[in-house]
């Protein structure tokens, strides 16, 4: 190993294996290491199998200094499975197994000729035995929240589930904690300034993509996280419509819903008339894969594709006023009326611009000088790269 590879900053990236959570800590993990350091993405070994499926055999190749390792996640999946696991059984072995497993490579890191010694942690805040990892190896461990700060304070602020052990986060996560939010002040300024009396040590570095769409990383493009096989073909059909036409239907890498509730939802965006591309997860329906009609996919041939939440939803609709709520009883009539009023009615008309300016203040303050820009360099300078 070279003396420059020794110089440098080597640091473990520990996301929780599941995708909404897995994305985020990657996007930070390309930032740190377009700053010099050398990185260690941890998988949990289920999760590495889905990426073998879906990306390929190659796809956890990495590069020299940018490397993909794997953990035992201590459950007994179908290996042949391509859903997100059972959570509480996941947050349980989580609980139990990982210090032990994430020492042992810790320690094979550390003995390695070929990396440099591990210099600092950077964790999923669901995985707070990094912290005591940390403590044992000495060196400086950052959390990531990859949920909004609005979540991460909604989960610390709810001592029944805390004292129960359902909600980690308080009890184990020091006050003196450095903790990186992936959002902008305009956003969620009250919250931060609440969470910055709770833990000093926080950082506002969002967000993260809006950084990496103006550095210059086509080196990194290969190393992706995507959990399920992706179908290119909608870029293709996406290239046909115009602009700001389309309608986006995604329920995330956990929310199931009955079958009733998916065929409410299928015939509301049919009605509404608008192109739209809807990404299904092979377990999304409760119970069984999903089955639409032949009546339906005939009807929605030439427009679709078919391919945390409550506190996300109040922000979105009442505070920053670029989203509408729907029923949970939700019925076609209700989904066409309100897609029709996001594309073309009033409301829709009057978010749009909201939304487009807070992607303008991203673009702004992830630049050279930007807030979040600034905020990148202090976190590196008085957490990663700080001496204990």
């Amino acid at each position: 190993m070279s003396n420059i590879a020794e110089r440098k900053p080597h640091a473990v990236f520990t996301p929780y294996p599941a995708q909404g959570h897995v994305n985020p800590l990657l996007q930070l993990a390309k930032l740190l290491h377009l700053r010099g350091f050398h990185i260690t993405f941890v998988h949990t070994e289920y999760n590495y199998k889905r990426l073998l499926k879906s990306r390929g055999p190659n796809a956890p190749d990495g590069l020299p200094d940018f490397q993909f390792e794997t953990i035992p996640d201590g459950l007994n999946d179908d290996d042949d499975a391509d859903v997100t696991q059972h959570t509480p059984s996941l947050r349980d072995s989580i609980r139990k197994n990982f210090l032990q497993l994430f020492r042992k490579l810790l320690h094979r890191l550390n003995r390695s000729a070929t990396v440099p010694p591990v210099t600092c942690l950077v964790s999923d805040s669901a995985m707070f035995f990094t912290i005591q990892a940390a403590e044992e190896l000495g060196v400086p461990n950052l959390l990531c929240s990859p949920n909004s700060a609005s979540t991460f304070l909604s989960c610390i602020s709810v001592p029944l589930m805390i004292q129960k052990g359902l909600i980690p986060f308080k009890a184990r996560i020091h006050r003196n904690s450095s903790i990186v939010f992936n959002t902008l002040e305009e956003l969620e300024g009250d919250v931060l300034n609440a969470l910055s009396s709770m833990f000093p040590s926080i950082y506002v570095i969002g967000l993260f993509p809006s950084f990496l769409n103006q550095s210059p990383h086509d080196h990194l493009a290969s190393l992706d996280s995507n959990l399920w096989k992706e179908d290119a073909e909608c870029l293709e059909w996406l290239e046909s419509k115009e602009p700001r036409s389309v309608v986006y239907v995604n329920f995330g890498n956990i929310t199931v819903m009955s079958t009733e509730q998916l065929l409410e939802f299928a015939w509301g965006l049919a009605n509404s008339k608008k192109p739209f591309l809807w990404i299904i997860r092979p377990d999304l329906v409760i119970g069984g894969s999903v089955i639409l009609s032949s009546e339906f996919v005939n009807e929605t041939r030439h427009r679709s594709l078919i391919a945390n939440q409550p506190t996300n939803c109040r922000y979105i609709c009442n505070e920053w006023e670029i989203g509408i709520e729907i029923d949970a009883n939700v019925k076609r009539e209700e989904v066409e009326k309100l897609v029709n009023e996001l594309m073309v009615g009033e409301k829709g008309k009057k978010m749009r611009p909201k939304a487009m300016e807070l992607k303008k203040k991203a673009e702004e303050k992830t630049k050279p000088g930007g807030c979040s820009f600034m905020n990148l360099d202090e976190v590196i300078k008085e957490v990663l790269l700080k001496q204990k």
